[in-house]
């Protein structure tokens, strides 16, 4: 079969810190992502969107944020009837994922004053030099 690219050449997931992941973030910066700690650049609220329209939504929010250089953003997706939210369960998959994932360091709930687990905070890698 075809020849399987060498370990090195994937890309590493952002760490989603509701799993307790870790890669490509120092533990200060990860534990200001995750109390809430970070300037927030920008917000978007999914909420209440059809999970196509959603996607679409995030794809370019998320690739415009990391653009213009934004680090910290907001994404609400709401909790959903009983918690079983839809876009709360799809979004950090989405962001896990191309195109978004390469431009992502970290995922976590948002603390109870942004949304909390209604919302993610979302830490993009810096801006590559082009």
């Amino acid at each position: 079969g075809p020849l399987a690219l060498p370990k090195t050449h994937i890309p590493l997931q952002p760490a989603d810190f509701r799993y307790g992941d870790y890669a490509g973030i120092d533990r200060s910066s990860a534990r200001r992502v995750r109390q809430g700690r970070m300037d927030i650049d920008d917000i978007i609220d999914l909420h209440g969107m059809t999970q196509a329209v959603a996607w679409t939504r995030l794809c370019a929010f998320i690739q415009r944020a990391a653009f213009s250089g934004n680090r910290t953003v907001l994404i609400i997706t709401g909790k959903g009837r009983a918690g079983q939210g839809i876009l709360r369960a799809r979004v950090p998959e989405w962001l896990k994922e191309p195109p978004l994932f390469q431009l992502i360091i970290a995922i976590s709930d948002a603390q109870p004053c942004d949304g909390g687990t209604g919302a993610f905070y979302v830490r993009l890698k810096r801006k590559s030099r082009q």
